[in-house]
């Protein structure tokens, strides 16, 4: 179950995840300092974008679908939510400007969070391939790390 909180119009998209099994694309709106949830099988398919990512991949925009805030960044000390990834439930947030990472639960709620260390402005994707194998992306060092337990 996802909390609605309310509606905005999307500003600074950095990084997306569609959530396979409840069909909801989450969406970080750093612009609106926000998570954002799309349900993908709501609304209508419109026309179709120029940008293509590769073979068998289409663009096209979605009119009138279901589009709200999931987690407002500043209910939660965010400034500039930049990456954004779900894995066994838990959705990992980064915040580009604290260059933490959050963790939530399915309701929202904050279930831990990690100060990466790194220079304000670097952090920016993330990619979780379990709870204890995290993959961040810093932009000012042209980095990856990898982040596990001891």
């Amino acid at each position: 179950m996802f909390v609605k909180l309310r509606q905005t119009l999307l500003f600074i998209i950095l990084d997306m995840f569609l959530d396979q099994e409840s069909r909801l694309l989450f969406i970080a709106d750093t612009g609106n300092n926000r998570v954002a949830v799309m349900d993908v099988e709501s609304g209508v398919q419109g026309r179709n974008l120029v940008r293509t990512e590769g073979p068998g991949t289409t663009h096209f925009e979605m009119k009138n679908a279901v589009f709200v805030t999931f987690i407002d960044g500043n209910d939660f000390g965010m400034v500039a939510p930049s990456g954004i990834h779900i894995v066994d439930g838990v959705l990992f947030v980064s915040d580009n400007v604290t260059s933490e990472i959050i963790a939530f639960n399915t309701r929202g709620e904050e279930i831990d969070r990690l100060s990466t260390g790194l220079p304000s402005g670097s952090l920016m994707g993330i990619y979780a391939r379990s709870l204890e194998d995290l993959w961040l992306v810093s932009a000012l060092e042209n980095r990856v790390y990898r982040i596990r337990p001891r």
